[in-house]
């Protein structure tokens, strides 16, 4: 079925977007909550077995401490009067309200109670474990000798110098240790029981009659704790079998007086090596009741968004169509041709609104056009009319210009002519400029090799000025040398005037040491014989310094013999060198000559060249004058034979007119159609 309201394509186009997004919202929800409260329900049942099982735990423990506390007595160490044991028995029991019987055991296992009444337990297992170990025991649950009921015995070994001299035991009715669990609440119904490591159920507040007959690991079902088909479920048998083996919290499910329950198995340590298991269960309908209840409300919530998903959608079709329609309507008015002015009103600010203004301004502005072409259509016809008569008066006019334009085909002939003669007067210009600029080529040439020879000359020059320079500042360095060495052989004189006096000085203390040592005698002649040997040195010392003076003097007469020379030669070279200077700037102003007549020939050059460029143009520019003459000439046989075509045209146009001007009177008909 074709679908042809917008509400309704809106409506199953995103309701079932929305179906799909609430059912996995909600199915996302139900799965994290349902996960939610069942780990809390969880949670709650370890909390309350671990709890609980603490509590066994802890009371088993001080019943433990009071029977650590009796077999400490000395009189229990050292036993010997039974009256004695019996009264510290009595006097704990009346204390101690968990034990039924408090007994003091002998090695040998006999013994006797608070009463004084004879037993004996040598067959005990947990009387052979607790003489062999010296350790606290407690027994597995059995059925007391004396009360009959189910109950554990609390064995102590009584040590004497660490040897057991005998045993106290208390008996424990298992009704009073589980009435522990009397109060356990877990969700309406729920209920505590302790097994123990063989499955036997140990404790049941709410089936107190199945205590110790009961094996909730084997296939008794004489109590009725069966799954409804005779048998112990396999999940609870697995269940406590996993909880004892592990040593850890077990949960599961399972049948159980035909009902399914949820159930909690926690381990219980208890003290004396006993390992028991506490399990905490309820009907598995209790604890997903609250899975139940929150799926209700989830349901309850999705319908209704559902419901409000569909008004809503409605709701918004309504506000997108009700525009729609409107303008729906004004659209098939405006294809009737009906363009009177009705207001659309759209209140909105989104894309409704603003295509309801456009739709307004564009009726508006269609109003407009209407009018307008119906004032041009009119002013069309009268155009065409004019249009008529400007033809006619085109095809006078262009009469007249074929006659203009012959005229000036002739007079284009005429300068065609006259360019012609212009053209070889230039010509013969332009040969003559050639020639001339040949000639100025050739002395630009002349004057180009003259400054390359003047350019050679000054190079000449420059290099003799630079030699002259370095013979210069040879001289110069040379007379310094000279002169440094003048300078030296004075310094060297001082010294060797200095090295006489102190050869002179030398000898004449060498002449004292000699006295001196005439004068000591004997004891001086060695000392005489040194003084001689110094004294000759001196003397030639004395005789090498005069000769070196003399030597001395030579050299600085000649010295000053050179210097004079170096002097006079510096002369000679200062005048070489400001001859050959002078050669220079003879030189450069020669060159600066020859430079300025090679520019000026370059010049003369440049403008012949430029002449016989501009000749040249001038007999493009004529030759370009010769082909535009020809060309108007042309031209105007062309423009002449057009004023005929168009003259041809003018009353082409002037029928053209008058088919315009009718239809301008059907278009005029057609927008009559409109109303505006």
């Amino acid at each position: 079925m074709k679908i042809k309201r917008m509400k309704a394509r809106l409506l199953l186009f995103f309701l079932p977007v929305i179906l799909v997004i609430l059912i996995l919202l909600t199915g996302i929800s139900y799965y994290f909550s349902s996960h939610a409260l069942t780990k809390d329900v969880q949670d709650n049942a370890s909390t309350v077995g671990t709890d609980y099982g603490n509590s066994i735990k802890d009371r088993t423990e001080y019943d433990f401490v009071q029977l650590e506390g009796i077999a400490g007595l000395p009189a229990i160490k050292n036993p010997g009067d039974k009256q004695a044991i019996v009264a510290i028995l009595a006097s704990v029991k009346e204390r101690a309200s968990d034990f039924d019987g408090i007994f003091y055991i002998n090695p040998d296992g006999s013994g006797f109670n608070s009463d004084g009444k004879e037993t004996n337990i040598s067959k005990r297992p947990f009387y052979k474990k607790a003489i062999d170990t010296k350790k606290k025991v407690l027994s597995d649950p059995i059925v007391g000798n004396l009360s009959g009921k189910l109950s554990v015995v609390l064995a102590i070994p009584v040590l004497n110098n660490n040897q057991v001299v005998g045993l106290i035991t208390g008996t424990v009715p298992m009704e009073k240790l589980s009435a522990v669990m009397d109060s356990v609440k877990f969700l309406q119904t729920g209920y505590g029981q302790l097994i123990d490591t063989t499955g036997m159920l140990i404790g049941d507040p709410k089936n107190p009659e199945r205590v110790g007959k009961v094996n909730l690991l084997g296939a008794d079902t004489s109590s009725g704790a069966d799954n409804g088909q005779g048998k112990i479920d396999p999940q609870l048998i697995a269940l406590l079998q996993n909880s004892i083996k592990s040593g850890a919290q077990e949960t599961g499910t399972y049948y159980a007086d035909n009902v399914e329950r949820f159930g909690i198995a926690t381990p219980v340590s208890m003290p004396g090596g006993q390992n028991w298991v506490m399990l905490i269960s309820a009907p598995q309908a209790e604890g997903m009741a609250s899975v139940h209840q929150l799926s209700l409300v989830m349901l309850a919530g999705s319908i209704f968004c559902i419901i409000l998903a569909i008004i809503t959608v409605l709701f918004i079709a309504k506000l997108i169509t009700k525009p729609i329609e409107t303008l729906r309507d004004e659209c098939m008015l405006l294809a009737e041709g009906d363009l009177t002015d009705r207001q659309v009103v759209i209140n909105s600010e989104d894309e409704l609104g603003q295509l309801g203004n456009g739709f307004e301004k564009m009726k508006a502005n269609f109003h407009m056009l209407i009018n307008q072409i119906k004032i041009q259509t009119e002013q069309l016809a009268a155009s065409s009319e004019e249009l008529t008569a400007s033809a006619d008066q085109s095809a006078q006019a262009a009469t007249q210009v074929a006659t203009s334009i012959t005229k000036v085909a002739e007079g284009a002939e005429e300068q065609t002519n006259a360019a012609n003669k212009s053209m070889s007067a230039v010509q013969q210009m332009s040969e003559g400029l050639q020639h001339v600029a040949e000639s100025s080529d050739k002395v630009a040439d002349k004057s180009a090799n003259t400054a390359k020879k003047a350019d050679e000359g000054s190079l000449a020059v420059n290099k003799t000025i630079k030699q002259m320079t370095n013979i210069e500042k040879a001289v110069n360095d040379a007379g310094d040398v000279v002169k440094k060495l003048g300078n030296s052989s004075l310094q060297i004189g001082q010294i060797i005037t200095t090295i006489s006096e102190i050869a002179s000085q030398t000898n004449l203390l060498a002449l004292n040491a000699a006295i001196e040592a005439a004068r000591a005698g004997e004891a001086g002649k060695g000392f005489a014989v040194v003084a001689e040997e110094v004294r000759k040195l001196a003397e030639q010392s004395q005789n090498a310094a005069d000769q070196i003076s003399q030597l001395i003097a030579s050299i600085q007469g000649d010295i000053d013999k050179a210097v004079s020379s170096m002097e006079n030669g510096y002369k000679e070279v200062e005048l070489g060198s400001q001859v050959v200077n002078e050669a220079g700037s003879a030189f450069a102003e020669i060159m600066s000559s020859v430079d300025a007549v090679s520019e000026q020939i370059k010049e003369i050059s440049g403008a012949i060249d430029e002449a016989d460029v501009k000749s040249k143009a001038i007999t493009e520019a004529v030759q370009r004058m010769d082909a535009l003459s020809k060309s108007t000439t042309e031209q105007t046989q062309t423009v002449s034979a057009a004023t005929q075509e168009q003259s041809a045209s003018s009353e082409s146009i002037a029928s053209a007119s008058e088919e315009l001007a009718k239809l301008a009177s059907e278009l005029q008909a057609s927008i009559q159609k409109f109303r505006v």
